[in-house]
């Protein structure tokens, strides 16, 4: 369901890229980018992710959190 979740987020206008790391207990985070509050709705009401969502509260997750922030500096180190 992530793969396919994945190839159909990048479809999407105003996503702007993902990470995602899991530890050896399958505990993890997954970030994902947009550039406008409308694209993340858009996305949060598509289909297949309100299926994924469904599936994941049924048979993978015991909780998760949303969060939407805004991203106000970005600093990297090469």
């Amino acid at each position: 369901m992530a793969q396919k979740l994945l190839i159909e987020v990048e479809k999407r206008d105003g996503f702007l890229g993902a990470d995602s790391v899991r530890d050896s207990q399958g505990l993890g985070i997954t970030v994902s980018y947009w550039s406008t509050i409308e694209a993340i709705e858009k996305w949060k009401n598509d289909t297949l992710h309100c299926q994924g969502k469904d599936r994941g509260k049924k048979q993978w997750y015991e909780e998760y959190t949303i969060r939407i922030c805004t991203v106000e500096y970005e600093h990297s180190f090469p």
